[in-house]
């Protein structure tokens, strides 16, 4: 389908045929090759376009679609050097033009796209090879990342992903060799890690290696700390912890700070954390507002993105550092607290930091007090700007530090909601976290065991669409304690298809990965079975 103001579009370009196309429309209606629905025009069937558009041959096709490419670009003031929301628009006092809906590869659709990306298909199907020019290469590659990052915006990762590998297409493998010279590599490092991303958000960890790989090979260690970041995230959906700590842990060092090779001692930790209370014992909540008000949203210096990179990093490694009981993560909160602190950061990224220094004045020093004003200075932080990692700073403040101080159902809305907000966001694990965390709630809340029941089902469904290993056994676990409560037998374990039939098997797992978490999960289930069974021995 095709809006028929493209057509109209087209009719002032110079590729069209003599007498322009809206004139034989109405003929083609007529004798039934297209048809309209309003101000849409598409082929009456798709046999007949593939006739026409197959009968057209093959240079005379990809000539056609370079040149409709390059006249609809040419209406759009689209800055290729940019990346940020708005900075295009269509010539003659229009806004954005929209197609209704398109095919890529046969799987994916796309509706309401921008000018621009109607444009980028046409130069797409063109081809690289028709276009042997390198600087109108590198223009199609950047058109082909911004409607990739416009995808990617609103969680169509897959889609995304299709352009920015088309993308790379155009730049070509070789560029890497000449791009500082022509200024490329930044072109280079977004469509490289973000397809990266876009293959971490559809859980395609083989793909996420091949494409950090080759920023690992191409660029120095400091300009590859993002494309770290999205490796590790993609490790963790893998429940790959292990790998995960020695890849964090290694990657702090060689950034100079001072963590141990092998798991910190108690003493360790606990001079770590007498010397974070030392420094943090100066700060003031207001150190916030004037770092903010000195540097602006828009700091984007080396040294600034340097340090929103070092906090990427331990964010990333947080959950495994969680989910395996590592002593590594009291010392890293309080490592990368007093890097904070020391430089003065205190941009959104640090904010995890924070909510876990506040979290661990709770457990080792059952500072309640503490720990809550330490969870509202990073809830400060994010006031600031929106970033991706919010949500799950948000998910560690509701979930393990103001559960303290607010009802169990309050705090169960506000996991909803941050499962609300990770969705949109793309981050599908904190997600999970979340709605795991909301139905808990609802179970020792007291509320009807339906809703403790539905939360469960709607988590196993996402666990088992991301692929998340640990998601998933955990949504298993929690499923059977609701069917034992509720007297049903939904088989949960069917989703693991043969590979783990029971709990005894999923103890043996987590075993061998020495994933603590989950051989805590089975216990808490197996403790839960007990106590219903013991109470009903009990005399009414």
């Amino acid at each position: 389908n095709i809006d028929v103001a493209i057509l109209c579009l087209l009719d002032t370009s110079c590729i069209v045929p003599f007498g322009g196309i809206r004139n034989p429309l109405r003929y083609l209606v007529d004798i039934g090759i297209i048809e309209m629905a309003g101000s849409l025009v598409s082929f009456t069937h798709d046999l007949i376009q593939q006739h026409v558009y197959e009968g057209i041959a093959l240079p005379q096709r990809q000539n056609l679609h370079f040149g409709i490419g390059v006249f609809l670009g040419s209406k759009t003031t689209f800055n290729a050097a940019a990346t940020g929301p708005g900075i295009y628009s269509l010539e003659f006092g229009i806004d954005q033009m929209y197609i209704s809906e398109s095919k890529i590869d046969g799987d994916f659709i796309i509706s309401e796209r921008s000018l621009l990306s109607i444009a980028t298909d046409h130069i797409n199907c063109a081809g690289p090879e028709f276009i042997v020019d390198q600087k109108q290469r590198i223009l199609f590659a950047r058109w082909n990342l911004k409607v990739a990052k416009e995808l990617s915006a609103t969680s169509n990762f897959r889609c995304a992903l299709h352009y920015y590998k088309k993308g790379i297409q155009f730049i070509g493998h070789d560029v890497w060799i000449h791009s500082n010279e022509t200024g490329d590599q930044e072109l280079c490092l977004d469509l490289y890690e973000g397809a990266a991303a876009a293959s971490s958000a559809t859980s395609d960890l083989a793909t996420v290696e091949y494409f950090v790989n080759i920023v690992f090979r191409n660029v120095h260690f400091e300009r590859s700390l993002n494309a770290w970041v999205i490796l590790i995230v993609s490790l963790e959906s893998s429940g790959k912890y292990a790998e995960i700590l020695e890849k964090g842990v290694n990657l702090l060092r060689r950034l100079n700070f001072d963590i141990p090779a092998s798991p910190p001692s108690p003493k360790e930790i606990k001079d770590s954390l007498v010397t974070t209370l030392r420094i943090a014992s100066q700060f003031r909540i207001e150190h916030i507002k004037t770092s903010y008000h000195s540097t602006g949203i828009l700091n984007q210096d080396k040294r600034n993105i340097h340090n929103k990179n070092l906090f990427k990093i331990f964010d990333a490694i947080v959950i495994a550092t969680y989910n395996t009981s590592s002593p590594y993560l009291p010392l890293l909160a309080f490592e990368m607290m007093q890097y904070s602190l020391r430089n003065e950061f205190y941009e959104p990224e640090a904010a995890i930091a924070y909510a876990g220094f506040g979290y661990f004045n709770i457990m080792l020093r059952n500072d309640f007090k503490s720990g809550k004003y330490w969870a509202n200075v990073a809830l400060e932080m994010l006031k600031q700007y929106t970033i991706s990692t919010a949500a799950r700073v948000k998910w560690i403040i509701h979930a393990q530090i103001m559960i303290w101080f607010i009802p169990l159902e309050d705090t169960r809305r506000n996991l909803l909601e941050i499962a609300k907000t990770s969705m949109k966001l793309g981050d599908f694990l904190t997600e999970i976290y979340a709605i795991r965390l909301s139905s808990r709630c609802a179970f020792f809340g007291g509320e009807n065991l339906s809703i403790f029941s539905q939360l469960n089902i709607r988590n196993l469904k996402n666990t088992v669409k991301y692929n998340t290993t640990q998601g998933t056994e955990t949504a298993v676990l929690d499923q059977i304690m609701a069917d034992e409560l509720r007297g049903e037998n939904s088989n949960p374990f069917k989703v693991f298809k043969g590979l783990i039939n029971n709990e005894d098997d999923l103890f043996k797992r987590a075993s061998l990965t020495n994933n603590t978490s989950s051989m805590m999960n089975v216990q808490y289930r197996r403790f839960f079975s007990v106590r219903s069974i013991l109470l009903s021995f009990m005399p009414k």
